[in-house]
């Protein structure tokens, strides 16, 4: 009788064990399957923000192009503006002489 309880004993505990196992297991599967799709959205975000720094580095080199043509044209405008000042003078010294001259 004493090892009847005894073997009821481990074969309660070995129950017990088989149940703590199964317990651990499943907690173990879920989360492995919680880390897999919290992996899973988190590539998932690293791709759109690769995605969107690409964006924006094509972006910002454009604009960096862009600003170059305009530092360009507006060095050209510049000068041009300095030629079209400097012949409005030579004509206003001109008019000036002009005058003089009907004047003389």
């Amino acid at each position: 009788e004493a090892m009847t309880a005894s073997t009821a004993a481990l074969e309660h505990e070995v129950e017990t064990l088989r149940a703590q196992l199964e317990t651990e297991r499943i907690n173990a599967e879920q989360a492995s399957l919680a880390i897999e799709e919290r992996y899973s959205k988190l590539a998932d975000e690293y791709g759109r923000a690769c995605s969107a720094r690409e964006t924006s580095q094509a972006e910002c080199e454009s604009l960096r192009k862009e600003l170059g043509e305009r530092k360009k044209e507006g060095s050209s405008l510049g000068i041009r503006i300095i030629e079209l000042e400097k012949e409005v003078e030579r004509k206003k010294v001109e008019v000036r002489e002009l005058h003089t001259d009907k004047r003389g």
